[in-house]
């Protein structure tokens, strides 16, 4: 049973009954156009949501490799404090480089 039922009774019942089945008609048209338009707007909603989560997916998976690549930068820019360079010798010159 559809909401323009009872509407349709009531128009059998009571006078011009012609011109108000038309706009009846036309009422039912719209309806059925805005039915579809709705269920259009609800399947590309959905879309649209699915692919924000994967784009917030991609930006966390993306920070975490960017703070882990920054990391590894920070570790090579800073100096190892397990190893002391001042013990070690300048290399020696060959002899006819030195006279």
């Amino acid at each position: 049973m559809s909401i323009f039922d009872g509407l349709d009774k009531l128009i059998t019942e009571h006078g011009s009954a012609t011109i108000l089945r038309e706009r009846l008609s036309q009422a039912k048209d719209q309806y059925s156009i805005l039915e579809r338009e709705n269920s259009t707007l609800k399947t590309e909603r959905a879309s649209l949501q699915k692919n924000h989560e994967d784009a917030k997916m991609k930006i966390a998976t993306l920070e975490n490799e960017k703070k882990e690549l920054q990391d590894k930068i920070t570790s090579l820019e800073t100096p190892s404090t397990g190893m002391d360079f001042s013990q070690l010798e300048a290399p020696k010159l060959p002899d006819m480089l030195t006279d």
